[in-house]
Protein backbone atom coordinates (compact mmCIF):
# COMPACT_ATOMS: atom_id res chain seq x y z
CA UNK A 1 0.00 0.00 0.00
CA UNK A 2 2.88 2.35 0.71
CA UNK A 3 4.20 1.91 -2.84
CA UNK A 4 0.84 2.83 -4.35
CA UNK A 5 0.76 5.97 -2.23
CA UNK A 6 4.20 6.94 -3.54
CA UNK A 7 3.15 6.33 -7.16
CA UNK A 8 -0.01 8.38 -6.66
CA UNK A 9 2.02 11.21 -5.09
CA UNK A 10 4.41 11.25 -8.09
CA UNK A 11 1.56 11.42 -10.60
CA UNK A 12 0.02 14.30 -8.67
CA UNK A 13 3.41 16.05 -8.72
CA UNK A 14 3.74 15.50 -12.49
CA UNK A 15 0.29 16.98 -13.04
CA UNK A 16 1.16 20.06 -10.96
CA UNK A 17 4.57 20.81 -12.55
CA UNK A 18 4.13 20.93 -16.35
CA UNK A 19 7.77 21.93 -16.99
CA UNK A 20 9.13 18.85 -15.24
CA UNK A 21 6.64 16.68 -17.14
CA UNK A 22 7.82 18.17 -20.43
CA UNK A 23 11.45 17.47 -19.60
CA UNK A 24 10.75 13.94 -18.42
CA UNK A 25 8.94 13.09 -21.65
CA UNK A 26 10.94 14.96 -24.30
CA UNK A 27 14.58 14.73 -23.23
CA UNK A 28 14.87 10.92 -23.41
CA UNK A 29 13.21 10.97 -26.83
CA UNK A 30 15.57 13.71 -28.00
CA UNK A 31 18.56 11.77 -26.68
CA UNK A 32 17.41 8.64 -28.50
CA UNK A 33 16.98 10.52 -31.79
CA UNK A 34 20.40 12.17 -31.54
CA UNK A 35 22.12 8.91 -30.66
CA UNK A 36 20.45 7.11 -33.55
CA UNK A 37 21.47 9.90 -35.93
CA UNK A 38 25.09 9.84 -34.76
CA UNK A 39 25.54 6.08 -34.91
CA UNK A 40 23.32 5.27 -37.87
CA UNK A 41 24.89 7.53 -40.48
CA UNK A 42 27.29 6.01 -42.97
CA UNK A 43 30.80 7.29 -43.37
CA UNK A 44 31.39 8.70 -46.83
CA UNK A 45 33.84 10.89 -48.75
CA UNK A 46 36.99 9.63 -47.07
CA UNK A 47 39.98 11.45 -48.52
CA UNK A 48 42.24 9.37 -50.76
CA UNK A 49 45.65 10.20 -52.21
CA UNK A 50 46.71 8.31 -55.35
CA UNK A 51 50.35 8.06 -56.39
CA UNK A 52 50.19 6.93 -60.04
CA UNK A 53 53.64 5.86 -61.19
CA UNK A 54 52.28 4.18 -64.35
CA UNK A 55 50.37 7.10 -65.93
CA UNK A 56 48.49 4.75 -68.26
CA UNK A 57 44.86 4.63 -69.32
CA UNK A 58 44.44 1.49 -67.19
CA UNK A 59 45.68 3.29 -64.08
CA UNK A 60 43.38 6.24 -64.83
CA UNK A 61 40.44 3.83 -65.16
CA UNK A 62 41.39 2.31 -61.81
CA UNK A 63 41.53 5.76 -60.18
CA UNK A 64 38.08 6.45 -61.66
CA UNK A 65 36.84 3.16 -60.15
CA UNK A 66 38.13 4.33 -56.76
CA UNK A 67 36.50 7.72 -57.14
CA UNK A 68 33.18 6.12 -58.12
CA UNK A 69 32.86 4.57 -54.68
CA UNK A 70 30.58 6.61 -52.42
CA UNK A 71 32.87 6.07 -49.45
CA UNK A 72 36.00 7.38 -51.19
CA UNK A 73 36.94 10.80 -52.51
CA UNK A 74 40.15 10.98 -54.55
CA UNK A 75 41.41 14.45 -53.68
CA UNK A 76 45.17 14.31 -53.86
CA UNK A 77 47.60 13.18 -56.54
CA UNK A 78 51.02 13.41 -54.89
CA UNK A 79 54.12 13.46 -57.07
CA UNK A 80 56.47 11.50 -54.81
CA UNK A 81 56.37 8.83 -52.15
CA UNK A 82 57.41 11.41 -49.54
CA UNK A 83 54.30 13.44 -50.37
CA UNK A 84 52.12 10.40 -49.66
CA UNK A 85 53.73 10.04 -46.23
CA UNK A 86 53.09 13.73 -45.57
CA UNK A 87 49.39 13.35 -46.50
CA UNK A 88 49.04 10.44 -44.07
CA UNK A 89 51.03 12.08 -41.27
CA UNK A 90 49.07 15.34 -41.44
CA UNK A 91 45.71 13.59 -41.66
CA UNK A 92 44.93 14.95 -45.13
CA UNK A 93 44.25 11.45 -46.45
CA UNK A 94 42.73 8.38 -44.85
CA UNK A 95 44.00 6.08 -47.60
CA UNK A 96 46.95 6.21 -49.97
CA UNK A 97 46.89 4.11 -53.14
CA UNK A 98 50.18 3.50 -54.93
CA UNK A 99 49.95 2.28 -58.52
CA UNK A 100 53.41 1.03 -59.52
CA UNK A 101 55.06 1.56 -62.89
CA UNK A 102 54.18 -1.27 -65.27
CA UNK A 103 50.63 -1.67 -63.95
CA UNK A 104 49.11 -1.66 -67.46
CA UNK A 105 51.76 -4.08 -68.74
CA UNK A 106 50.98 -6.45 -65.87
CA UNK A 107 47.28 -6.26 -66.74
CA UNK A 108 48.00 -7.11 -70.38
CA UNK A 109 50.27 -10.08 -69.57
CA UNK A 110 48.34 -13.06 -68.19
CA UNK A 111 51.49 -14.57 -66.68
CA UNK A 112 51.95 -11.59 -64.33
CA UNK A 113 49.75 -10.39 -61.51
CA UNK A 114 49.11 -6.65 -61.37
CA UNK A 115 49.76 -5.16 -57.95
CA UNK A 116 48.73 -2.02 -56.13
CA UNK A 117 49.56 -0.88 -52.63
CA UNK A 118 46.97 0.38 -50.15
CA UNK A 119 48.20 2.28 -47.10
CA UNK A 120 45.61 3.31 -44.52
CA UNK A 121 45.90 5.79 -41.67
CA UNK A 122 45.20 3.51 -38.72
CA UNK A 123 45.15 6.29 -36.12
CA UNK A 124 41.35 6.15 -36.46
CA UNK A 125 40.62 2.54 -37.26
CA UNK A 126 36.93 2.68 -38.23
CA UNK A 127 37.38 5.07 -41.20
CA UNK A 128 40.55 3.19 -42.15
CA UNK A 129 38.70 -0.13 -42.26
CA UNK A 130 35.86 1.42 -44.25
CA UNK A 131 38.34 2.96 -46.71
CA UNK A 132 40.16 -0.35 -47.15
CA UNK A 133 36.90 -2.20 -47.66
CA UNK A 134 35.74 0.35 -50.25
CA UNK A 135 39.10 0.14 -52.03
CA UNK A 136 38.82 -3.65 -52.16
CA UNK A 137 35.35 -3.21 -53.64
CA UNK A 138 36.78 -0.85 -56.25
CA UNK A 139 39.45 -3.43 -57.10
CA UNK A 140 36.77 -6.10 -57.51
CA UNK A 141 34.65 -3.80 -59.70
CA UNK A 142 37.70 -2.89 -61.80
CA UNK A 143 38.60 -6.58 -62.26
CA UNK A 144 35.01 -7.43 -63.22
CA UNK A 145 35.02 -4.55 -65.70
CA UNK A 146 38.21 -5.91 -67.28
CA UNK A 147 36.69 -9.36 -67.72
CA UNK A 148 33.69 -7.98 -69.59
CA UNK A 149 30.12 -9.24 -69.50
CA UNK A 150 29.54 -12.94 -68.86
CA UNK A 151 28.93 -15.13 -71.87
CA UNK A 152 25.31 -16.14 -72.39
CA UNK A 153 24.50 -19.74 -71.60
CA UNK A 154 22.39 -21.66 -74.05
CA UNK A 155 19.27 -23.06 -72.48
CA UNK A 156 18.56 -26.76 -72.82
CA UNK A 157 22.15 -27.75 -73.50
CA UNK A 158 24.53 -29.72 -71.33
CA UNK A 159 27.94 -28.57 -70.12
CA UNK A 160 29.77 -29.76 -73.21
CA UNK A 161 27.35 -28.07 -75.57
CA UNK A 162 25.50 -31.27 -76.41
CA UNK A 163 21.87 -31.92 -75.60
CA UNK A 164 20.92 -32.07 -71.95
CA UNK A 165 20.17 -35.45 -70.41
CA UNK A 166 16.49 -36.11 -70.18
CA UNK A 167 15.28 -38.44 -67.44
CA UNK A 168 11.86 -40.03 -67.57
CA UNK A 169 10.28 -42.33 -65.06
Amino acid sequence: MRIWNLVLKEFIQLRRDWLMTTFILTLPVLQLVLLAQATGSRISDLRVAVLDLDHSSASRRFVAALDNRRELDVRHHPATLMDTHRFLDQGEATLVVIIPAGFAADLADVSRTPRIQLIADASNNIPALIALSAARGAVAAFAADLQGPPLPQSWGRGRGGGPAIELRT
